[in-house]
């Protein structure tokens, strides 16, 4: 008789998400955010893919692993490019340029530029002393912890 595994129990990942909006490219606003908060995000070598039935979206992601905290913490974007999976071409010389289409990692946050995912298995991170150092930020415009009961894919934060 052929045996089936059940994944009954799955334990939900513990985080907490802060949804940041800004004009700044994650790069610029990275830099900022290290030298205030000193603290050191770096890119990571491979952004968040995701595969799409129009094509493909990869979302930049940089982390930081505090030592005195044992806290994981993620800055991803919260919108991509689309990159078709097809070229269409008319056949003429001066093609028209395609139209650029966007998709979110969180959907329902369109409004999001960019998600700070903090991975901590004690409460040693205070959240509203980082909303606090975030919203000081004059690049900043808003800076919100995001109710995680609303994420309709949390997978989507999966980082490793």
């Amino acid at each position: 008789m052929p045996t089936k595994l059940s994944l009954d129990f799955f334990e939900e990942e513990k985080f907490s998400l802060v949804a940041i909006n800004t004009a700044l490219p994650l790069y610029r606003l990275l830099f900022i955010i290290n030298k205030q908060l000193e603290v050191s995000f770096k890119r990571l070598d491979k952004d968040l893919d995701f595969q799409y039935k129009n094509g493909q979206a990869n979302y930049a992601i940089y982390s930081y692993f505090s030592q005195d905290y044992k806290a994981k913490a993620y800055v991803i974007a919260n919108k991509a490019k689309l990159q078709s999976f097809h070229t269409l071409s008319t056949g003429t010389l001066f093609n028209d340029a395609p139209t650029q289409s966007f998709t979110y990692l969180l959907p329902e946050l369109k409004a999001v530029d960019y998600l700070l995912k903090i991975e901590q298995e004690n409460e040693l991170i205070n959240l509203k002393t980082i909303l606090s150092q975030l919203k000081s930020l004059d690049q900043i415009a808003t800076a919100f912890q995001v109710n995680q009961e609303k994420i309709k894919h949390p997978e989507n934060l999966i980082v490793e």
